[in-house]
């Protein structure tokens, strides 16, 4: 018995050497996520336990006080049966989560360690599931059924690298809210049951509407706020992120100047004095600062002294202008942050907050903060094109930017032009940009023809009707095979691209399959 035991342990050992071999690096993007992020590593590769009688092993885990992340990472091709066995393996795992930390506590001893020191009860643990794959993106239909094991797609992974790169440890709660974690859940108020939101009260004054022209029921309140307490509820809809992209209009921060801002803020000491823009939770409470009494917006008057209480809670501020302002107080790794530490807590900066009416969704709410946004920030520098165009789809889906835009993102997944538009900030020069066949190409093609007769845009041929902004996709694809031989073969340049951007109108009003 003894011997058969030896023989199992050493085709397990053997098995996993080649397993490492072949399968994957391990410094590799999904660490440098998570570590960037403010998570710290735990060495977890190539120790192989059973859990229910089925053997496997956990690529890397990551930890945040009571938060425990099991990832699972690949360079294989072969995604879709991969992750079915890591999505099985998993599952178990989370089915018999007390026989799992018993086993595996046993096995890994620096894991163990972590649990020890940490003093925290085993079922106050949060687990999540990671799955990555890093040469090949996972199809809808393997996303769409993750339901214990998470696919972290390749464009959310580059998303958090950049991020982390740029804020430090203070992309963990936007990472947090990403692996669907709460405050509550974690530390100390997890600890005390985590249940129920804290709010925090903030010296603020409100504006009647009758000072403001904002439609009835919405609120408008400035106050004052520390950037940590605004860096650990902020959101940002940014265009290049992972959160809601039909709804997302804002640039992503730029390293160079939030270097500049810290910069000034470790020389100077001195807090930003123009106010930030955030939208605020319709749960957010006002109170009379001498009654304490709760004030609804529809009884304000008069310009009112008074106390707003706010959810302390991830994603509940969102910020329209003035992100670069409160992530310069990040938690960094840079030689600024010994002095910035001390104000990220102390300082206070000025914000006006714009309190939605309860009925508002959010459709409603994106499409109001992206033509504020807009307002905002076409007045002080003009804007990217690009940009605009993302709000305008926003503000107006049915516009001709709105359809082209459709029609860029349907062809830069199927089709000849399948992975050579540029959508995203990672994609690379090396991409065709979207912007100029969205303005000049498709936007002309999409308008409403200037007499019944003529048919020289896509909706005089078919119609007006929403549906129809996919037809290209699939016309591209099927009825002009040589465009994608000859873009494959002949994409990279200028002047390969040139001849796309020119090409493309005329062969689709003259094709005779389109009419």
């Amino acid at each position: 018995m003894a011997k058969e035991r030896a023989q199992t342990n050493n085709s397990v050992s053997k098995k996993s050497t080649t397993t490492a071999q072949v399968k994957k690096p391990k410094d590799t993007i999904i660490r440098k996520v998570f570590e960037g992020c403010g998570f710290r590593h735990i060495q977890s590769d190539n120790i192989h336990f059973q859990i229910n009688s089925r053997e496997g092993e956990i690529d890397h885990i990551f930890v945040y006080e009571n938060v425990v992340v099991l990832c699972e990472e690949t360079v294989q091709q072969d995604v879709s049966s991969h992750f079915g066995n890591k999505k099985f393996f998993h599952e178990l795992i989370a089915q018999s989560r007390p026989e799992f930390l018993k086993i595996y506590r046993k096995l890994n001893q620096a894991f163990a360690s972590y649990l020890e020191q940490s003093d925290f009860l085993d079922e106050e643990y949060e687990f999540r599931h990671i799955y990555f794959s890093g040469n090949k993106e996972a199809d809808d239909g393997l996303t769409l059924n993750s339901n214990i094991l998470r696919i972290m797609q390749i464009q959310d992974a580059n998303y958090f690298d950049q991020l982390g790169k740029i804020i430090g440890s203070s992309a963990r709660y936007e990472m947090l809210k990403y692996l669907k974690i709460g405050l509550k859940d974690i530390g100390d108020r997890r600890k005390r049951g985590g249940s129920g939101t804290p709010f925090t009260d903030f010296s603020a004054f409100v504006l009647p509407s009758s000072q403001t022209n904002y439609p009835p029921g919405f609120g408008i309140v400035s106050f004052y706020a520390d950037p940590a307490s605004l860096i650990r509820r902020a959101y940002v809809m940014r265009k290049d992120g992972w959160t809601q992209p039909e709804v997302s209009y804002q640039r992503f921060l730029k390293r160079t100047k939030i270097t500049s801002m810290r910069n000034y803020l470790s020389k100077n000491k001195r807090v930003y004095i123009n106010n930030l823009i955030v939208t605020l939770p319709s749960e957010s409470e006002i109170r009379d600062s001498n009654t304490k009494t709760t004030i609804s917006l529809a009884g304000i008057n008069k310009i009112c002294d008074a106390k707003i209480s706010i959810p302390d809670e991830l994603g509940t501020i969102g910020v329209i202008d003035g992100q670069h302002r409160i992530f310069s107080y990040h938690e960094g790794h840079d030689g600024y942050e010994s002095t910035i530490k001390q104000y990220r807590e102390r300082q206070n900066l000025l914000v006006t907050g714009l309190i939605f009416p309860t009925n508002y969704d959010d459709t409603q709410r994106a499409k109001f903060e992206a033509e504020l946004f807009l307002a905002i920030n076409d007045t002080q520098a003009s804007v990217r094109s690009d940009l605009k165009q993302e709000i305008e789809a926003i503000v107006n889906p049915l516009s001709p930017i709105a359809l082209a835009k459709s029609i860029v993102a349907g062809l830069s997944k199927e089709g000849p032009l399948a992975g050579k538009l540029q959508r995203n900030l990672y994609d690379g020069s090396a991409r065709m940009k979207t912007g100029s066949i969205v303005r000049y190409v498709l936007v002309p093609m999409m308008r409403t023809p200037r007499s019944s007769t003529r048919r020289d845009t896509l909706i005089a041929v078919w119609g007006a009707k929403p549906q129809h902004c996919y037809s290209p996709v699939s016309w591209v694809s099927l009825q002009f095979p040589s465009v994608s031989c000859r873009f494959n073969s002949q994409y990279s340049g200028c002047e390969s691209k040139a001849r796309f951007y020119v090409g493309f109108s005329p062969f689709a009003l003259w094709n005779p399959r389109v009419r």
